[in-house]
């Protein structure tokens, strides 16, 4: 079962993928859509740095039966509020490296979309700790399911970006959306299925 559930997650991810970039394509130019694959690179490289290593460390200690059930639970959230004040720091210095990004990139739009993508920041690694703990307890179906909405909660604040005329720069903003949301989501599963610590 879990099996099926990660191949149908994967494929979901593909689909998506493609039509995000279709839909970019389809409603704006291909500047926009350089624009926007720009800023995710830094965006991902950010989120990288803000993670800090904390999901691996998760995915470790969660799928250690050595230690409880509780305990592993207590392990993942005492990673979570570490993770909380690494995304408020690595947002906040995105956030305030606009100037420096114009002087790299010398595009107003660029440097536009890395600091509102770095909002995003504030929830990505908190989300990857809850997600990377799930994979660990051995919730395989549940974390699949996780992320294929990531990849479906992107396409449609994407849609809803465009909708509600979003300037095509900060488009990339579709991550903060989508982080925000899927962190409540996860956040919520977990107060559900293992209660607070």
């Amino acid at each position: 079962t879990g099996f099926k559930f990660s191949s149908l997650s994967f494929l979901i991810n593909g689909i998506c993928g493609i039509l995000l970039n279709f839909i970019l394509i389809l409603k704006f130019d291909l500047a926009t859509l350089g624009i926007f694959n720009q800023a995710l690179v830094i965006y991902v490289i950010f989120s990288q740095f803000a993670n800090m290593g904390l999901s691996y460390a998760i995915l470790y200690f969660s799928s250690n039966i050595s230690f409880s059930i509780a305990e592993r639970i207590d392990i993942i959230y005492s990673a979570l509020i570490i993770s909380v004040l690494s995304g408020i720091i690595f947002s906040t210095i995105g956030f305030r490296s606009d100037s420096m990004f114009y002087y790299f990139f010398n595009s107003y739009e660029l440097s536009q979309a890395i600091k509102y993508s770095s909002i995003g920041l504030l929830f990505f690694p908190s989300s990857k700790v809850l997600l990377s703990g799930l994979n660990g307890l051995g919730e395989i179906r549940v974390y699949s399911i996780f992320q294929a909405i990531r990849s479906i909660l992107i396409v449609v604040s994407l849609i809803f970006l465009i909708s509600v005329k979003t300037k095509p720069y900060l488009l990339i903003s579709t991550f903060v959306l989508t982080e925000a949301i899927l962190f409540l989501i996860i956040l919520s599963y977990y107060i559900y299925a293992f209660k607070l610590p």
